[in-house]
């Protein structure tokens, strides 16, 4: 998000603009949340932490270019209000009275 596509584009400052991002989609509003400090909010609905600790969790050390979505990097250095929306999948069954994970019987 630029000042050219909000401000100049549409009339509205990034004041008053909220960025949302959902699973992949938080990447990029972790990036940008974390390079502009006037933005009214960042919401990131199930981010993830790392692009590459989903693909191999279990891998202690990455070198910073191989991560395209270091949310776990970025994300402090948000300085809008920042809504966290995550839930996990254990708890969603449970409450259904069905135990394990989704897709398991």
């Amino acid at each position: 998000m630029h000042r050219t596509t909000t401000q100049d584009t549409y009339g509205i400052p990034a004041g008053r603009v909220v960025l949302y991002g959902q699973s992949v989609g938080s990447g990029p509003s972790c990036y940008l949340g974390a390079e502009r400090a006037d933005l009214a909010g960042v919401v990131l609905h199930s981010p993830l932490l790392s692009g590459v600790r989903v693909l191999k969790p279990h891998v202690r050390w990455w070198p910073a270019w191989a991560d395209v979505y270091p949310n776990h990097t970025l994300a402090p250095k948000i300085k809008s209000p920042v809504l966290v929306m995550h839930v996990s999948v254990w708890a969603m069954r449970a409450e259904e009275g069905v135990g394990g994970w989704a897709g398991w019987g």
